[in-house]
């Protein structure tokens, strides 16, 4: 959820997360905002934001993800987590997901 009150506007600012990626696995995360779970669910994901074992994209950057004010400006966002593995035995683990915002 986002800020609380009519008064606050959000402004969702960084997806940061950590894990573990072994070689030849990748993480890929996306988001989408909207401010009711119907509208959620009808929004395009933005992303996505690859972390594999030799890049990283933690954290993301938002507002440069969203680009247009208004998909940013929004109450709820949903955050997708694929697990990509091109080996056996190599399982890529997601330990924790954060998202951080501020109300303008």
């Amino acid at each position: 959820d986002g800020c609380p009150g009519t008064t606050s506007v959000d402004r969702w600012d960084k997806l940061i997360w950590s894990g573990t990626v072994p070689a030849n696995s990748q993480v890929e995360l996306r988001v989408r905002t909207g401010n009711t779970n119907a509208e959620l669910s009808n929004a395009p994901w933005r992303g996505p934001f690859t972390q594999t074992s030799a890049t990283t994209q933690s954290p993301a950057n938002l507002i440069t993800a969203f680009g247009d004010v208004d998909a940013n400006h929004k109450e709820l966002l949903e955050v997708q987590i694929t697990l990509i593995s091109n080996q056996d035995g190599q399982i890529p683990r997601v330990s924790q997901v954060q998202v951080t915002r501020y109300c303008e």
